[in-house]
């Protein structure tokens, strides 16, 4: 996901890590560890200062761009299926 500024790119992988890389060099600016699973989904808030990011361990985290160090809140879900 590119950033509303277009400076960072953002993107989950596979292994639940969580990049973000500066669009005009192309290095890896920040990286982001919380989840288990593969990351599946991302949004950045307008002001580029939050980030909610979605996994297939069925786990959420809000993230402050700010800083590198983890400051996810999170919560857990589970899917009832009959």
């Amino acid at each position: 996901m590119l950033s509303i500024s277009e400076k960072e790119l953002y993107a989950g992988l596979d292994t639940g890590k969580i990049i973000v890389i500066d669009t005009s060099n192309g290095a890896i600016k920040s990286e982001y560890e919380f989840h288990k699973g593969r990351v599946t989904g991302l949004a950045i808030s307008d002001d580029e200062t939050k980030m909610i990011s979605v996994s297939f361990d069925s786990s959420f985290a809000v993230w402050s761009t700010g800083t590198i160090r983890n400051t996810t809140q999170s919560l857990s879900f589970h899917t009832n299926r009959n």
